[in-house]
C-alpha cells in the first residue's frame, strides 16, 4: 500500500485519541498531523493535484465552520456546503484525485464481468473529517448531524455494499451449480430422499 494510504489509515485510528497539549493554551490533535502528512506524501507521490489539495482544505475548514457556527444561518450553510462537498468527493466528482488499482481485471467467476477497485483518497479523507470533526455532535444529540452522518456512510457504503452483494451471489452460483436449472431439482431430490420411509 502507498505511503500516503497507509497514513490516512493510521490518521483514521488516531482520530479516537486525545489532543496533545503543547505548552498552555495549544492543543495540537494526533490524527491532523498524521492526515496533514498523508496529503503532503500525497501530493509529492502525484496522487493529488492542486485542485485536490484544495478542496481537502475546504472540507475541513467546512466542518471546521460547521462546529464552531454561533447562528442558525451560518450552522446552515456550513452543513449545506459540506454536504455537497462530500457527496461530490464520495462520487469522485472533484478533480485532482489520482487514485491507484489495487485490483485491476479480477475476474470473480467464469461469467463475472471484470473488477477493478481503487484505492480512494476522497473517501477516506471525507469519513476521517466527518468522525474526527463532528462525532462530538452526534454523540451530543445534534439530530441533524446523526442524520449527515448516517447519508454520509450509506453514500460510501453504496459501492462497497453492491460489491460485496455481486460477490456473494457470485460465489452462491459458482457454489451450487446453475441458478434454477440445477439447485432446485437437486434440493427437492435430496428432501424427497430425506422424508422418505
Amino acid at each position: 500500500m502507498p505511503v500516503p494510504f497507509v497514513l490516512l489509515v493510521v490518521s483514521i485510528c488516531a482520530a479516537w485519541l486525545s489532543p496533545l497539549s503543547v505548552g498552555q493554551r495549544l492543543r495540537v490533535h494526533p490524527w491532523a498531523i498524521i492526515y496533514a502528512a498523508a496529503v503532503i506524501a500525497a501530493f509529492a507521490q502525484g496522487l493529488l493535484q492542486v485542485s485536490a489539495v484544495a478542496s481537502l482544505i475546504v472540507l475541513v475548514a467546512l466542518a471546521l465552520w460547521m462546529t464552531r457556527a454561533t447562528h442558525k444561518a451560518a450552522y446552515w450553510l456550513a452543513f449545506a456546503l459540506l454536504l455537497v462537498l462530500c457527496l461530490a468527493l464520495a462520487l469522485h466528482k472533484v478533480p485532482g484525485f489520482n487514485n491507484p488499482i489495487v485490483i485491476d481485471g479480477a475476474q470473480f467467476s467464469p461469467d463475472a464481468k471484470l473488477f477493478t477497485q481503487y484505492l480512494n483518497f476522497d473517501k477516506g479523507s471525507v469519513g476521517l473529517v466527518l468522525f474526527a470533526l463532528l462525532s462530538h455532535k452526534f454523540r451530543a444529540g445534534d439530530h441533524v448531524g446523526r442524520l449527515f452522518a448516517q447519508a454520509t456512510m450509506l453514500v460510501l457504503r453504496l459501492g462497497d455494499g453492491l460489491f460485496e452483494l455481486h460477490l456473494g451471489i457470485g460465489a452462491f452460483v459458482e457454489r451450487t451449480g446453475q441458478l434454477g436449472g440445477h439447485v432446485l431439482p437437486e434440493t427437492a431430490r435430496e428432501l424427497e430422499h430425506e422424508h422418505r420411509w
